[in-house]
Parts: structure tokens; C-alpha cells; sequence
């Protein structure tokens, strides 16, 4: 019989600590796994329960905490058996994915950038637009029995037209058209001949 010296013993919250934090960098690197989404968060939870199993489980083996060559070893089984699950289906386009090509096709056909907007209004019409598109992903994702090849992460149809309707609304939107250089130059230049007739 071969017995393995043991590491120095880690206590069940650096445990577990340690094992989430490594799983994520390993999904950070190797997947396009979206952290936000809620069939990921609960991947994760589950993962945490095996992995805190896996603690219990060793330490009534070998009375005593499991150490550091142990863990290393959960993580490494978690990459060979299990990382894969948490891959996005084939042709998946995830709640940032989306934001930011929206994002950069305003800024590819001229729409968003520093010659229409003053550099304040830019970052506000930024983040104005991301939020917009943001909610519109959310809006048309939902995962209905029947309709599941209809959501906008998975339908190429659907995210073409998502952005083809965000796009025409940013163009219409009121708030927008008055952040524009040309409409705010026009308004300063309205203010001033009022304030010039009314002397």
C-alpha cells in the first residue's frame, strides 16, 4: 500500500474560495461562458456543491482537510469532464456580444462618434444606447416552451432585425437629436437671435 503525504490542510471556506475563483479564470480563458446569465449562475452553483462535497467526502476518507495538490486536482477534473457544459450553445451571441456590435455599428456608419456628439454627450449617448440595447436583448430572450429557436441569442434573423430597430429608434429618438452638434449649434443659435430680438 502507497500512502501520499499530504500538503498543508485547507480549511472548507479558502476551499472553496480557491476552487471558484480558479474555475472562473479556467471559463474566463477557455469559454465564452456569460457570467450574468442565469443558466451559467446556476452551473456555478451546482459546481460549488460538488466541489464542497468533494471537500466532505476527502475529509471523512482521511480524517482531516483535504490540501492544496488535492484541489488542484478537483480543478483539473472539472476542466476535463465538465468544462465543456459550460460552453454556449453553437452560434450563441450573449448579452455583451450583442451590446457591442450594436455599439460599433453605430460607430462604423458614422452615427456615434465625436463628430456627431460633443465628447460629454458622446459618453452619455454611449451608455444611453447601451442600456437600450441591453433591455432590448433581455426583452427578446426569454426562454418560452415551443418558441426556443426565437430568441435573439440564437436567432441571426431576429439579432439582424434587433439592430436594424434600435438603430432606426436611435435615430428618431428626440433626447439624441438634441445632443447632435448640428441641432445644438441650430438651438444656440435660435436662443441668441431671440434674445437679440427681444431687445
Amino acid at each position: 500500500m502507497v500512502f501520499e503525504q499530504l500538503g498543508e490542510p485547507i480549511k472548507l471556506g479558502e476551499y472553496l474560495y480557491r476552487y471558484e475563483e480558479m474555475i472562473r479564470h479556467i471559463l474566463g480563458e477557455m469559454t465564452f461562458a456569460d457570467f450574468e446569465s442565469k443558466k451559467i449562475k446556476t452551473m456555478l452553483r451546482a459546481e460549488m456543491r460538488k466541489a464542497e462535497t468533494s471537500f466532505y467526502i476527502f475529509y471523512d476518507q482521511n480524517r482531516r482537510e483535504p490540501d492544496y495538490a488535492f484541489l488542484q486536482r478537483k480543478v483539473t477534473e472539472f476542466g476535463v469532464e465538465r468544462l465543456e457544459i459550460f460552453q454556449p450553445e453553437k452560434g450563441f451571441l450573449s448579452l455583451d456580444n450583442f451590446v457591442y456590435r450594436y455599439l460599433e455599428r453605430l460607430k462604423t456608419e458614422k452615427l456615434l462618434t465625436g463628430l456627431v456628439f460633443a465628447e460629454q454627450d458622446l459618453f452619455f449617448v454611449q451608455k444611453y444606447e447601451a442600456n437600450r440595447a441591453k433591455n432590448y436583448y433581455e426583452e427578446n430572450n426569454e426562454y418560452l416552451q415551443g418558441y426556443e429557436q426565437e430568441r435573439i441569442s440564437i436567432n441571426p434573423t431576429i439579432q439582424r432585425l434587433g439592430y436594424e430597430k434600435l438603430k432606426r429608434t436611435f435615430l428618431e429618438d428626440p433626447l439624441i437629436q438634441s445632443l447632435r452638434k448640428e441641432r445644438k449649434g441650430l438651438n444656440d443659435i435660435c436662443h441668441f437671435l431671440n434674445r437679440f430680438l427681444s431687445f
